[in-house]
């Protein structure tokens, strides 16, 4: 229930990699350490385009939001 394509990120097709931890990922440049692997980013602090954005600069093929923070699943 909580899985979502998003309109700015949509999922075209399969998508595989290696699992790496992105942190909170709240930082206006290319996320390091995640070309060509999927990052891990842990829920709060910044907006999801941030952190999606900032990965994706850094090369990520996917990422996962992960619900580190209490509360509500985001949407």
């Amino acid at each position: 229930a909580n899985t979502a394509t998003l309109d700015f990120a949509p999922l075209t097709g399969a998508v595989s990699g290696e699992v790496v931890f992105g942190g909170t990922a709240c930082v206006d440049a290319p996320l390091a350490g995640v070309a060509g692997k999927i990052a891990l980013i842990d829920r709060g602090a910044c907006s999801i385009s941030l952190k999606v954005d900032s990965a994706a600069r850094g090369g990520a093929v996917g990422v996962l939001i992960g619900l580190v923070a209490p509360g509500d699943a985001v949407s």
